[in-house]
């Protein structure tokens, strides 16, 4: 996306639905890598009288500030999920519900993407990766890929490619995965 004055300021609703929290917070993006998150709205997933994504959402409206709960307001609205995402749809493996796509026609500009799929795509902006902590001393043996995992409710993780020949030097590939949430081998009599 290139900024110009003539193309608006990009103002996004994004949140991370997990098994245990949800937080949600607007994004302002003026540019490529360029972008200022508001302040952060969280609330419990499950709570009594949700039994669905309607009635996650109804309450997200009811008691989210309101600039966050105008959702009409936003360019667009960014759901990063803790489980599987296909289209539309998405199996929460912590929550009690799951996300059906005739909960989510009416929004014209909704996006599902798993959790660790946005957390690969945070990490493809320029400087983040050069910022991260060192854990371990050593020299990679080129430039290979990089694996993301994460303990929350449950274990996320996800593969980040290096850029190839074909693509600009900082355009590293995300590919996810929802193997942390299969059942763990000794679990059990």
């Amino acid at each position: 996306m290139t900024t110009t004055p003539d193309r608006a300021v990009l103002h996004i609703l994004a949140a991370d639905i997990g098994g245990t929290h949800a937080r949600f917070a607007s994004v302002r993006v003026d540019g490529p890598c360029r972008s200022q998150l508001g302040p952060v709205f969280q609330m419990d997933t499950q709570q009594s009288g949700v039994g669905n994504f309607t009635d996650f959402w109804r309450v997200f409206r009811r008691d989210a500030p309101a600039e966050l709960a105008d959702v009409e307001s936003f360019d667009a609205v960014a759901l990063a999920l803790a489980g599987s995402v296909s289209g539309q749809s998405a199996v929460l493996p912590n929550i009690d519900w799951n996300i059906d796509p005739a909960e989510v026609r009416s929004f014209a500009h909704l996006y599902l993407l798993n959790d660790f799929i946005a957390q690969g795509h945070a990490l493809t902006v320029a400087g983040a990766l050069e910022a991260l902590e060192r854990v371990r001393d050593g020299q990679p043996s080129g430039r290979g890929s990089i694996a993301l995992v994460g303990a929350g409710t449950g274990l996320g993780h996800c593969v980040l490619y290096p850029p190839d020949a074909n693509t600009a030097p900082h355009c590293w590939r995300v590919a996810g995965s929802e193997a942390g949430h299969c059942s763990f081998a000794f679990q059990g009599e």
